[in-house]
């Protein structure tokens, strides 16, 4: 079971700032239902515990999207805010940019 896929809406070569893309999981119901759009954006400034962000996950071929909930030094931890349990501890580098349900 992919734990955030995403199928990516694209955008133009020239517009590497942002992108966007439509949920295919259930795992942010409710606060993102499948087949929402979501804007990435690269960040301007540290993320915070809470952001919604989009991961590239080892365990996935797609990027995830799931909510940052713990911030340890250079690792981090995310959940899907319908999962009953957190996801396996990452490196902050992992995290492609903060999202946005459109």
């Amino acid at each position: 079971m992919a734990l955030g896929a995403l199928a990516f809406g694209g955008c133009s070569d020239s517009d590497k700032a942002a992108m966007k893309y439509t949920v295919q999981s259930r795992s942010m119901e409710p606060t993102i239902r499948v087949g929402q759009n979501v804007m990435v954006v690269p960040y301007s400034s540290k993320p915070k515990e809470g952001d919604i962000v989009l991961i590239k996950h080892p365990d996935y071929a797609e990027p995830v999207i799931h909510r940052l909930a713990l911030i340890d030094g250079a690792m981090i931890q995310t959940k899907g805010d319908a999962n009953k349990l957190y996801d396996r501890p990452l490196p902050a580098s992992s995290i492609i940019g903060q999202a946005f349900p459109l």
